[in-house]
């Protein structure tokens, strides 16, 4: 059972709340039922199925609400669906993912970005359901920092403080930031494959290795301790490094 969480406007203008789930007991693991009650009062049992959403063949993930009042569906069949919640209408199926879903996320612009263990991420029109972009998961740090961001944030939200991420591809760590994530403000070669753990406001990341050592790393500009704040005063608006020694002597202004 769930909620969709927010308040929308029923036909006599007092604000509703929409409960959904699906009646496994029924023998409906692939449908959903919309119901309205009164929020004041919680009732969900009483409340009025307003619409029936069916289309799915696989059970489903989890729902959303997007932010025009549709409602975003995702299945163990592989595909995003787009519903009226009045009527039960699809608007929309979101169809190419060849794995399960990690995540889902609709943008502000009405698009919807969601990736797969498949190993791809993939940006749908949410209108039409078409596929606008296909882009594998070792480059959205490249292309799209900021999908990338949120992604940490939702997978691993222990590597993330403020606009920093910790990051580990095999013995590389990197501490990479929303302006400049390639390439990454700071690294650290590690003895052997590492795993980010926690980052923290003062630029601590604890790291822990195959080897079995967990390493605490500081952040260092030049031989000067820095917070992430402080590392941040380094970054222009647009991303890059000013010209100065910071720029220039990478070596000296590792995690270390």
């Amino acid at each position: 059972m769930g909620f969709l969480d927010s308040n929308l406007p029923s036909d006599t203008g007092r604000p509703h709340e929409f409960c959904q789930w699906r009646d496994a007991a029924a023998g409906w693991p692939d449908t959903l039922l919309v119901r309205r009650y009164d929020a004041a009062s919680m009732d969900t049992a009483t409340g009025e199925c307003c619409a029936v959403l069916e289309g799915h063949t696989d059970k489903f993930w989890t729902t959303m609400l997007l932010p025009d009042g549709r409602a975003l569906s995702v299945s163990d069949d592989l595909t995003l669906r787009v519903w009226d919640l009045t009527t039960g209408m699809c608007f929309a199926v979101l169809e190419g993912h060849t794995k399960w879903f990690r995540g889902v996320m609709p943008l502000p612009d009405g698009r919807i970005m969601s990736w797969s263990k498949d190993d791809t991420l993939r940006l749908w029109d949410g209108r039409t359901g078409h596929c606008l972009e296909v882009v594998p998961l070792d480059e959205v740090a490249r292309h799209y920092p900021d999908y990338h961001h949120h992604i940490c944030m939702i997978e691993k939200p222990d590597n993330v403080a403020g606009k920093w991420a910790a990051l580990a591809n095999g013995r590389t760590v990197v501490l990479a930031h929303l302006l400049a994530y390639a390439p990454a403000p700071a690294a650290w070669e590690a003895e052997s494959d590492s795993k980010p753990f926690i980052l923290k406001p003062d630029g601590t990341l604890v790291v822990g290795q195959t080897n079995g050592e967990v390493c605490i790393l500081k952040l260092y500009q030049g031989t000067r301790r820095v917070s992430l704040a402080e590392a941040e005063e380094v970054l222009r608006p647009t991303g890059q490094f000013p010209e100065s020694d910071y720029s220039k002597d990478r070596e000296n202004n590792l995690l270390s």
